[in-house]
């Protein structure tokens, strides 16, 4: 999914003839009628391509494979936001303590809270 996500230019529908091939063509993962099937569940929700690459993720490993499909997609939207942050020693040094704080299972809502004030008072 991230190779085609990588080289998919054009929207998330550009990708469904890649998504096609790898997944029913090259791997055979699916057949042809359950990858459409899943290709039509995700027209019903918002994000299609992204609940398609779930579905596939779950008929194939059940809720791992969901688990797995989530977490890949979750870091590519990391990588993309990263990528736009000007990364200078304030907002590195926010970030290392931010990421250090979720490490030590800080409850989020307090390191989202604390790392909004800072980023207000200081940046």
């Amino acid at each position: 999914m991230a190779r085609i996500d990588l080289v998919a230019f054009g929207g998330g529908f550009a990708s469904v003839p890649l998504l096609f091939h790898e997944i029913v063509e090259t791997r055979a993962w699916l057949d042809a009628s359950t990858f459409l099937d899943g290709i039509a569940l995700g027209q019903l929700t918002p994000g299609p391509i992204v609940i398609t690459a779930t579905f596939v993720g779950y008929l194939l490993h059940g809720l791992t494979g969901v688990l797995c499909s989530f977490v890949g997609l979750l870091c590519t939207v990391a990588v993309r936001l990263a990528l736009h942050i000007q990364w200078d020693w304030p907002h590195l040094l926010l970030a290392a303590v931010a990421f250090g704080a979720l490490c030590k299972k800080i409850d989020i809502l307090w390191v989202v809270l604390v790392g909004a004030a800072t980023a207000i008072i200081f940046l």
